[in-house]
């Protein structure tokens, strides 16, 4: 995981296990919902989260999109933006890039917060299963 340098909004702890990117033109209105839940996250799980929101418009967000090589808004976390989730409807891939909540969409706004739950909660019950493990 490699952190951004540059971003509008930093938010959560550097140590965190989970790292949230967004690239996005910030203050759009289809992608606003999206930064606003993320921000909500980084407040409430910041020790366990990292979320960084970079504005695409600006210089320090297109730099940091060059150096993933990506070319369009796009959420990543822990460096991928291709999730499969569980939901009342079954199974299905969610693809964290272009536009969110419009009916040709491949997420929406709610699906970056599951998928980052998801990772929160893969990656930290990892360490409590360890830890129960060295423990006598």
């Amino acid at each position: 995981m490699n952190a951004g340098d540059g971003a509008a909004v930093d938010l959560g702890s550097p140590e965190a296990k989970v790292l949230v990117k967004m690239f996005a033109p910030l203050g759009v209105a289809c992608h606003q919902k999206t930064a606003d839940l993320l921000k909500e996250l980084g407040g409430r799980e910041g020790e366990r989260v990292r979320v960084q929101l970079f504005d695409m418009r600006q210089p320090e967000g297109r730099r940091e999109m060059q150096r993933e090589r990506i070319r369009c808004a796009t959420v990543l976390i822990n460096n991928r933006m291709k999730f499969t989730l569980e939901g009342e409807e079954g199974r299905r891939e969610v693809v964290l890039s272009h536009r969110p909540n419009e009916a040709r969409s491949s997420y929406n706004s709610e699906d970056v917060i599951a998928a980052a739950e998801g990772e929160m909660a893969r990656l930290y019950s990892e360490e409590a299963a360890e830890e129960e493990k060295s423990t006598p």
